[in-house]
């Protein structure tokens, strides 16, 4: 009876062996059709009428705060294992270069690529942002945690190195930035 359960075990770990990695494919295969049809139309030569410099840095939040706090960089070991209910993300800085009229934007869409030119993220949402000459707007606090569970989905793990962020303005490349996950 044990050896008839202990092959009915083995065939079942086989199988799943088997199974899984093929469920494992087909999510990400599905991740990557949805990520190009988000990013369909977005292409950094339709430029934006206004440059504008983008800036990020490292940030977390605290389950039930407001706003992020600063953090002296990513760590992909700590994402992974915090318990604590902190969320890792960034501040984004947007100032106008030489702007000299008022700008108004009606959408913003992001764009995030990993080291290898791949797109992992992408996210684009309705928003009224006016640009005035001589200010800048930024997000306290802007979440990673979709990036971070499409890199789970993309490569099993959260994977480190740079990236990159391209913000759209109105379907227009208004610039990127750069940060980068330690191990």
């Amino acid at each position: 009876m044990k050896k008839g359960y202990s092959l009915m075990l083995a065939f079942l770990l086989l199988l799943c062996g088997w199974l899984c990695p093929s469920a494992f494919a087909d999510e990400a295969a599905d991740l990557r059709a949805t990520l190009a049809q988000a990013a369909d139309g977005l292409d950094e030569s339709n430029r934006c009428v206004q440059p504008l410099m983008v800036y990020c840095a490292p940030r977390y939040q605290d389950a039930g705060k407001e706003g992020g706090s600063n953090l002296r960089r990513l760590s992909a070991n700590q994402i992974a294992t915090d318990t604590s209910g902190r969320i890792y993300g960034l501040y984004v800085k947007i100032t106008p270069r030489a702007q000299k009229e008022t700008l108004i934007i009606s959408r913003v869409d992001i764009l995030i690529h990993d080291k290898l030119g791949e797109l992992v993220y992408a996210e684009g949402f309705d928003r009224e942002i006016t640009c005035r000459p001589g200010n800048y707007f930024h997000w306290d606090f802007f979440k990673l945690g979709g990036l971070y569970d499409n890199l789970k989905t993309l490569y099993g793990d959260i994977t480190t190195g740079n990236f990159t962020m391209s913000i759209f303005f109105d379907r227009h490349w208004a610039g990127n930035t750069t940060f980068y996950i330690y191990k």
